[in-house]
């Protein structure tokens, strides 16, 4: 199932998502998109047009020292067995209002003398809602026993950009080796060309929020139609829950000066059948530079399924140079490769 929505907790909208099929993508301005690997839904989605909203009513932060703070649920530290320790803490969400969270954690001896202290933090939790999550320290010097505790909450009132999030269609995690994949779908309805940033959100069975996860998409034309994977990074055990909990967006800078200087772009397979790229290009300017180049790959309908970096080092004046990006996107669903950003520096 393909979800999306505001936050944990929070209204959302769910798309069920049959086997697939390699129809073509139907997109409506208030329906659901399909791609090769979705198929049609007769589903109308209605999504809000309010404008995109404020940080308000910031409460700022609430020390919970001998007064236990209402969201502060349990904490744990655990060594493990490469001698790192992990902390597992809950929150919940109390109020009525959505909120983003950054929770300080403090690390004690068993004399009660704290010791160390780490961090996270925890975005766009709704009313209600409660997280179950886990967070690094960068110190294997710690030897139990050992306490943990929440010492400090620092909120502020926040929602998502709803105008922008009707740009995304949903996500939902699936099974793959080494890793896990986040498996996403979005349509950029603006007339300009843009770079994006999604967050996610991975819950349980029961609706219980066990980590965030991020990925970004560049240089985006108006109209495109967007479906691609990212590796989850929580080690989570499937199943996991999967929504879209906020979309930002910047204007991109493609490099339209160095795209001139692409003078070919061809995929082909390696030697586990996924995509790899081969770009070639021609410095055309007078001076000497560096090269990265930022390549998306296209199914037969147009629908972008990949992404693929490749950089090429001090190009001088009319030197030609063959570039190369590796991709997990098996080579079947590619029918093309295009250059969608050049960025040139100084060597």
């Amino acid at each position: 199932m393909f979800v999306v929505g505001c936050s944990g907790g929070s209204d959302h909208v769910s798309v069920d998502v049959s086997e697939p099929t390699t129809s073509t993508t139907d997109i409506t301005p208030t329906g659901a998109a399909r791609t090769d690997d979705v198929p049609p839904t007769t589903e109308e989605v209605e999504l809000s047009s309010d404008e995109p909203a404020v940080v308000v009513d910031d409460p700022g932060v609430v020390e919970v020292g001998d007064t236990r703070d209402p969201d502060a649920g349990d904490c744990e530290i655990v060594i493990g067995d490469d001698g790192w320790p992990t902390i597992n803490y809950q929150i919940q969400n109390t109020s009525d209002r959505t909120a983003s969270y950054w929770v300080t954690f403090g690390v004690y001896d068993d004399a009660g003398i704290r010791i160390d202290d780490t961090f996270d933090s925890v975005s766009l939790v709704g009313p209600g809602e409660r997280v179950s999550s886990s967070t690094s320290m960068a110190n294997d010097d710690l030897e139990p026993p050992l306490d943990c505790r929440i010492v400090e909450i620092d909120r502020s009132r926040d929602e998502p950009g709803t105008v922008v999030m009707s740009h995304a269609r949903g996500c939902e995690v699936r099974e793959d080796e080494p890793w896990s994949m986040i498996e996403y779908e979005l349509v950029n309805e603006l007339d300009d060309v843009v770079d994006y940033w999604l967050t996610f959100a991975l819950y349980d069975d029961e609706g219980v929020r066990l980590a965030d996860d991020f990925t970004s998409v560049s240089a985006v034309q108006p109209g495109e139609r967007v479906h691609m994977t990212t590796a989850m990074l929580a080690d989570l055990a499937l199943p996991v829950n999967c929504r879209i909990l906020d979309v930002d967006r910047s204007e991109a800078d493609p490099g339209v000066d160095a795209l001139g200087d692409v003078d070919s772009c061809e995929v082909a397979p390696d030697f586990v059948d996924e995509a790899e790229v081969t770009v070639v290009l021609t410095n055309r300017d007078g001076d000497t530079w560096d090269y990265f180049a930022d390549v998306a790959l296209y199914d037969a309908t147009g629908t972008r399924v990949g992404e693929a970096f490749a950089s090429a080092q001090s190009l001088t004046p009319s030197e030609t140079a063959q570039l190369t990006g590796i991709t997990t996107v098996p080579f079947e669903l590619v029918s093309e490769c295009r250059v969608i950003s050049i960025i040139r520096s100084e060597p």
